[in-house]
């Protein structure tokens, strides 16, 4: 069996695509951060769309994209709403943060 070896830039190239896979998107860090806001917030008391929704959006936005160009972070709402689950009836707050935390998990 003949082996092949690698150059050092093929290597590089290796390294580098291995850190960008094992890097969560900013649509995930997005996610993940909107179910940080929502289960800090009564999570026995069951979800509403509306105003604590807005108001987990709005505080992730600013904390995790804050400082990136417009297209990347318009781009990861857009992933990041897209993804989320809509919640279901009766389901806690808490619960809707782990089905979150989950979708982000998947992007």
């Amino acid at each position: 069996m003949k082996r092949t070896y690698l150059s050092q830039q093929d290597e590089a190239l290796r390294r580098a695509q291995a850190l960008a896979d094992a890097r969560p998107s900013h649509a995930a860090v997005l996610l993940a951060a909107i179910a940080d806001q929502i289960g800090d917030r009564r999570t026995s008391h069951q979800v509403f769309a509306g105003d604590l929704w807005l108001r987990a959006c709005s505080t992730a936005v600013r904390r995790v994209l804050h400082g990136l160009c417009e297209h990347t972070a318009n781009n990861a709402v857009v992933i990041a709403l897209t993804a989320r689950p809509a919640p279901r009836p009766g389901e806690t707050n808490g619960e809707y943060a782990l089905r979150l935390r989950a979708a982000a998990r998947s992007l």
